[in-house]
């Protein structure tokens, strides 16, 4: 049954889609290029030592600035797709004044909220795939056939994205409007989970937030797998930490959102949805 609403909800939020592809391309992959991937990869062309990123190669064992770049920029942009896009698909329903109806049917209502969040991460990983693309026809970014050992690692990490959607509908069901929230925050977690720079040149007090995101370790299981950079930790640790932490964060994701929409119901605020 759960199932089945999950694809009939795809199905409505990508007719969406195509009735506003502009706006969805410039949130899932044209924003994050021009915000994100070219000025890092700007700079970094400035820093390089006659060609080469050696302050890159010191602290991560890779003078690939250009995969290291892009590599990062595919899962920010499938984190702040996560939180962003999780926004714009309730904003579609609640345009459309579907959104009450919807969250008033007798199914469960975490069930109710799943279609929120795969829709959400089904248009940022369309955006990502999309950077990602245009960084090995135009960049020069060159992956190890050993990406695929990664795969496993951006799963469980998508998996902690579901918690982060749930986050997002939390807040929006207790605030309304909470786009500044979110947008600060999708940088903030990018810049944690060590996007566009290594985690270790961090501070100490965000380095300990950093390692409780499971983002953060499926950044440098791609990275270790596509570019051979060092890992934080040994790999056979890193797996199970990602997964822990991606369990820990869906747990408080959906835990929040229960809150929430028991909040919003019992105070009579739904209906303001």
């Amino acid at each position: 049954m759960v199932s089945r609403v999950v694809l009939l909800s795809l199905r409505k939020d990508f007719r969406n889609v195509v009735g506003s592809p502009i706006a969805v391309l410039n949130m899932t992959a044209l924003n994050p290029l021009y915000r994100l991937i070219l000025p890092s990869y700007l700079l970094a062309t400035a820093f390089l030592y006659h060609g080469r990123a050696v302050g890159l190669a010191q602290s991560t064992g890779s003078v690939d600035f250009q995969g290291f770049i892009f590599v990062g920029a595919f899962m920010n942009i499938l984190m702040v797709g996560a939180i962003i896009g999780t926004s714009a698909v309730i904003g579609f329903e609640r345009g459309s004044g579907t959104l009450e109806q919807a969250w008033t049917t007798p199914s469960s209502r975490v069930a109710t909220a799943v279609p929120f969040a795969v829709s959400a991460l089904a248009l940022s990983a369309i955006g990502a795939f999309t950077c990602l693309l245009l960084g090995i026809a135009a960049f020069g970014v060159r992956l190890r056939w050993t990406t695929v050992f990664a795969i496993p690692a951006v799963l469980i990490g998508v998996a902690g994205m579901v918690g982060v959607c749930y986050l997002v509908m939390a807040l929006l069901l207790r605030l309304g409007q909470a786009r500044a929230v979110l947008d600060g925050g999708g940088f903030f977690l990018g810049l944690l989970s060590g996007n566009i720079f290594p985690v270790t040149v961090l501070p100490g007090p965000l380095r300990v937030i950093s390692s409780a995101l499971p983002s953060t370790y499926a950044i440098d299981l791609l990275r270790h797998f596509a570019l051979g950079s060092w890992p934080l930790l040994s790999v056979r640790w890193e797996y199970p930490l990602e997964a822990v932490c991606s369990a820990g964060l869906l747990g408080l994701g959906v835990l929040a959102f229960v809150r929430a929409e028991r909040f919003v119901s019992t105070t009579g605020r739904l209906g303001q949805f």
